[in-house]
């Protein structure tokens, strides 16, 4: 809901806390999350001023999202009890031929993180649903059909209408066609030269396309070239298999043959 980065694995726990919009409080959520683990496991989390559950004051363990509506408000989570940090830490490192700029969406900020299953030992992940349910009904005043109730989250009966949501979530236009607009450089060494291309994208689209050139040429075709690769590329989705598709008609530019194979693994 904040256009943040957000890494999830089966060993991430990831919670949802619904109430009433007056109720709202982030902070008081997460503190009830800290008070559920370090009363059953003496975990030392505290919440930081960022509203990130942290261990020993530095470590990240939960990031944190909300969406407010009329009347109803929903928290959303993280844990890390047994993540695999390796392909976190892959996964969110900027691509380093591509710089990203002008965006709109909420600025990630780096943090050093770690798993609770690393620090305390004996972590159970039913074990920690169970202590922060309990708690949650504590906070709320609830003593009796204090219950946790499990699910099929693939279920139609229990849930009408899931199997048609994950396939929207799973679709490109909810994946990359929602995202705020923003500029992407990036650059390349080639026979010809050395080229900097600057794309515009919209909801995924390229919506303009900037081509710089550093070459000891001065042929005329080689311009014509880069003229058909600004012309090409307006209007393409952000995607190498719809790049490389626009750009195949021109290959037999020998310019835009190296681009077009550059394009074809780099997005």
């Amino acid at each position: 809901s904040g256009g943040g980065a957000v890494y999830h694995d089966l060993g991430n726990l990831n919670c949802t806390l619904f109430t009433h919009r007056h109720d709202y409080s982030r902070p008081r959520t997460l503190r009830l999350v800290c008070a559920a683990l370090n009363d059953g496991w003496g975990t030392g989390l505290d919440v930081n001023h960022r509203d990130d559950i942290v261990w020993n004051g530095r470590w990240k363990v939960s990031g944190s999202s909300s969406r407010l509506v009329r009347d109803s408000a929903y928290h959303h989570f993280t844990l890390l009890l047994d993540v695999d940090t390796a392909n976190l830490r892959q996964l969110l490192r900027p691509h380093p031929r591509l710089r990203f700029s002008h965006s709109t969406a909420t600025p990630s900020t780096r943090s050093e993180v770690i798993n609770m299953g690393r620090v305390t030992h004996g972590l159970n992940f039913d074990e920690v649903c169970s202590a922060i349910a309990g708690r949650f009904y504590d906070e709320h005043g609830v003593t009796e059909n204090r219950k946790i109730i499990q699910i099929d989250p693939t279920s139609e009966t229990t849930l009408p209408g899931i199997t048609e949501m994950q396939a929207e979530l799973q679709d490109w236009k909810w994946n990359y066609g929602k995202t705020p607009k923003f500029l992407v450089t990036s650059e390349e060494t080639f026979s010809f030269g050395h080229l900097v291309l600057s794309l515009e994208v919209v909801h995924g689209i390229i919506s303009s396309c900037s081509v710089s050139i550093t070459t000891d040429q001065s042929d005329a075709a080689l311009h014509r070239a880069m003229e058909h690769l600004r012309g090409a590329l307006s209007g393409s989705r952000l995607w190498s298999s719809d790049m490389a598709l626009v750009l195949r008609p021109y290959t037999t530019t020998p310019e835009l043959l190296e681009v077009y194979k550059w394009l074809s693994n780099l997005y």
